[in-house]
């Protein structure tokens, strides 16, 4: 993604809205001139760096939200975590499995078998979850 300012200011301006505030109110409290901030919030004029970082303790959310203009979906983010959770769960249940097989000669007849078969779907636990946490391009 890139800085469209279009999508930063209409972002910058709805969270303006939720949080109450009038164009001028929102000016002053950050000390600059209120035809500024609209042509930020129309997209005309970009934001300095430093003015990123008033925003984003003005409103207390990420620079990076104000940059692209959109929020983190937390909520889609919390469902992956969980997902993630529970096959490192799985993951960690049939290792634990294969390591009691081999101590215990369950696997001395197939043993390759048996290895190739649980690190196979271990790996690929672990593929799906590095694939997961991959930012992305």
């Amino acid at each position: 993604m890139n800085y469209d300012t279009k999508r930063s200011g209409a972002y910058i301006q709805s969270l303006r809205i939720q949080h109450g505030y009038t164009q001028g109110q929102m000016a002053k409290a950050l000390n600059m001139d209120r035809s500024y901030l609209s042509r930020i919030e129309s997209g005309a004029k970009g934001c300095s760096v430093d003015l990123f970082i008033q925003l984003s303790e003005f409103f207390h959310i990420s620079m990076d939200s104000l940059i692209l203009g959109t929020e983190r979906d937390n909520a889609l983010e919390h469902k992956s975590m969980v997902q993630l959770k529970k096959e490192i769960a799985e993951l960690i249940d049939r290792l634990t499995t294969l390591q009691a097989n081999l101590k215990d000669g369950g696997c001395v007849q197939w043993s390759r078998e048996c290895v190739y078969r649980s690190l196979f779907s271990g790996s690929r636990a672990l593929y799906n979850i590095t694939k997961a946490k991959a930012p992305a391009p």
